[in-house]
């Protein structure tokens, strides 16, 4: 039996013929370049039972005559006479589906063929869980592959990283339609509009990651992250705040700003011994409240703050912190896993570099 065969008897016990399983939602604003390659990529999947919304967010270059290029059937084609924003787009996309899911997929980054239809088999099989994404591969301008992203697979160990780190990969994830309808992206959280959504939605569902790279992201200098970083970097303090208080740490100010700095990576804001010291305290302050919350794993939250402290040291070429902290005594096995994982990335990075 060849794989179209299997794949049409997995959408007829899937489906009740009415309306599609799978809606597709694909939000774009001046996205001429990298789209067509991106529709294309759905157009072609093994799966075949969705519907396709596209929301041209009044883009003003050739998006919408490469849009309307193609003739699929199962394109629903709509366009924004203002531009609305990622957030509000995707709303509206969304409250337009059909489909039990609602599958996400950016406009310059692409779908692996097979994406879909290992989700739905996923989604149906496992019906407590409300959000199904997978790991990616990273491409760059012209489509060649990077290195491939690992994110973290159980549900808790995702509840935990919410905490910190955004390890969901947007253009990769699967919904159900019901708990999308009860979770709208929101428009105050622009720039960390996902961020804010898979933790709210993290608190009282259960959220998955498929082991295998299943969407290209492609990496360039247009990423929202890259052009509005400050913007960016305000947004997701305002956010962290929200964390922190739903965990019950107590902060200040220069706490908060020191918390953003340190997990977005800003290690020019801790040249100073005094901010290293009192980055160290912070760390073990907030290890302190997760330590028996059953909520979350320890052992993955530990590995993300000394990920960080680890990274700090070796930028600052400061080799004694690395190696002589207060934090090794508390997960030795942790610690020194989490530090042969960053010698790895680095000798990774730097060997694609050469390449």
């Amino acid at each position: 039996m060849d794989k179209r065969m299997k794949q049409k008897q997995i959408e007829n016990f899937f489906s009740d013929g009415s309306s599609p399983l799978v809606s597709v939602v694909m939000t774009v604003f001046n996205g001429g370049i990298y789209i067509r390659e991106s529709i294309e990529s759905i157009i072609n999947q093994t799966y075949s039972n969705f519907e396709f919304i596209i929301v041209n967010d009044a883009s003003t270059d050739d998006t919408e005559s490469i849009i309307k290029s193609f003739s699929d059937t199962r394109i629903i084609y709509i366009k924004n006479e203002l531009n609305s924003g990622i957030g509000p787009s995707r709303n509206k996309a969304n409250k337009l589906a059909r489909g039990k899911y609602i599958a996400t997929l950016d406009a310059d980054d692409i779908a692996h063929e097979e994406r879909l239809q290992k989700q739905v088999v996923f989604m149906e099989k496992n019906a407590n869980v409300a959000v199904c994404g997978s790991s990616f591969t990273q491409i760059d301008t012209k489509g060649k592959k990077l290195r491939k992203i690992t994110l973290p697979v159980d549900p808790v160990a995702i509840r935990t990283e919410l905490l910190l780190w955004n390890c969901i990969c947007n253009p990769s994830i699967m919904i159900r339609r019901d708990v999308s309808h009860a979770n709208p992206y929101k428009k105050e959280f622009e720039l960390t509009e996902d961020f804010e959504l898979w933790y709210r939605i993290s608190l009282n569902n259960e959220i998955h990651n498929l082991p295998e790279a299943l969407c290209f992201y492609r990496v360039h200098e247009g990423n929202i992250s890259t052009v509005k970083k400050e913007q960016l970097m305000e947004v997701a303090k305002k956010l962290f705040q929200i964390i922190l208080t739903d965990l019950k740490v107590e902060f200040s100010e220069a706490e908060l700003t020191m918390h953003r700095d340190a997990l977005y990576f800003l290690y020019d804001k801790f040249e100073s011994p005094n901010n290293l010291e009192n980055l160290e305290t912070w760390f073990h302050k907030l290890m302190r409240h997760i330590r028996n919350n059953d909520k979350y794993d320890f052992n993955h939250f530990y590995s993300i703050l000394m990920n960080r402290w680890i990274t700090m040291a070796f930028n600052r070429k400061d080799y004694h912190s690395m190696l002589f902290n207060s934090f090794i005594h508390i997960a030795p096995m942790t610690y020194v896993k989490t530090l042969f994982q960053k010698l790895g990335d680095r000798m990774a990075k730097k060997k694609m570099m050469i390449l």
